[in-house]
């Protein structure tokens, strides 16, 4: 004779708790079920005293689900097919549940890894517009270069003995734009230099710089001020030269991370050879000079004295090259 504990007070309905239990633990996976039905990870569905059929399923955390199913004659009518039957419809209809819940976890983590990525985008394009020229009006207003610098002693400079005497140099970058249509205003007039000696200038222009050189390959910056001009200087000979100054913050004074070199704080002016204007500037080499006080002509005055070299290029090309 089939005796069941008092646990569970149901007359014949085996299969119908057997198949539903069975298609709540395929839906929660390892989910845990009511403490009066759990017993060491199991499930315990019954006890019997005779002989019956023990289904087990593994949750998704290793735990055995026991699922207890007496003998046809315990079922009152029910044989095995019927059961196998009905659970194996359960679980297919479990199976389409499943597949249209989302999974709550890997959203989130997909939803992390595009905010990181925007996060990144945003730093990088933030990073990468302190380089750039800023728009004036929502449009560039002139010719865009990027100006490859490279200050250190050169040969026949008159900066201080002590200037650079170790051979270092500090290598940047610094964007501009040629503005031909807006004339300087008088105070960068004053600031251009004046040895066209013999020769014919053009009216003095502003340029627009980058707010910030980058050097060290952007591990290092230096600021600029905004202030910047130029000029178109024609030669006896008919040759034409840009002339154009930047004025910048510099290097940190005493600081040592370049050792005895440094940039000074003031303008850097520049000179390259152009072909009809600014649209067209020379691929050479030019030379960067800064003005300072000194008596190596004679007398003291303001002298030009030699920093360094550069070479202009395109802004389009130079930033298909340097990728920024």
């Amino acid at each position: 004779m089939t005796s069941r504990n008092d646990t569970y007070q149901y007359p014949r309905d085996d299969m119908t708790m057997y198949t539903a239990l069975l298609f709540i633990a395929f839906l929660c996976g390892s989910a845990q079920v009511s403490d009066a039905f759990v017993t060491s990870g199991s499930v315990k569905l019954a006890s019997r005293t005779t002989s019956d059929h023990q289904y087990t399923r593994q949750g998704q955390d290793g735990s055995l689900c026991t699922l207890l199913h007496g003998s046809g004659s315990s079922t009152g009518g029910y044989d095995s097919n019927d059961i196998k039957e009905e659970a194996e419809r359960l679980l297919e209809r479990a199976r389409e549940i499943r597949s249209t819940i989302p999974d709550a976890a890997g959203e989130e983590t997909e939803g992390k890894k595009k905010q990181n990525v925007a996060t990144a985008t945003s730093t990088a394009n933030q990073a990468a517009s302190e380089w750039q020229v800023k728009e004036v009006n929502g449009e560039h207003r002139g010719h865009g270069y990027r100006l490859y610098i490279d200050i250190g002693r050169e040969e026949g400079t008159w900066m201080d003995q002590r200037w650079g005497s170790g051979g270092g140099r500090i290598e940047l970058t610094l964007d501009v734009v040629f503005d031909d249509q807006s004339p300087a205003g008088p105070e960068l007039q004053e600031l251009m230099v004046k040895d066209n000696f013999g020769g014919k200038s053009s009216a003095t222009f502003a340029m627009i710089p980058a707010e910030k050189a980058r050097l060290r390959e952007g591990f290092d910056q230096m600021k600029t001020t905004g202030k910047a001009a130029y000029r178109l200087d024609q030669a006896r000979n008919g040759g034409v030269t840009a002339r154009f100054f930047i004025d910048v913050a510099g290097t940190p004074e005493g600081s040592r991370s370049y050792g005895d070199l440094s940039i000074p704080k003031g303008c850097l002016y520049f000179s390259l050879p152009c072909f009809g204007g600014v649209s067209r500037l020379s691929s050479k080499e030019g030379i960067v000079t800064v003005r300072q006080m000194g008596w190596n002509t004679g007398f003291r005055r303001e002298e030009s004295r030699i920093v360094g070299t550069f070479t202009a290029v395109p802004i389009k090309e130079a930033t298909r090259m340097d990728r920024y």
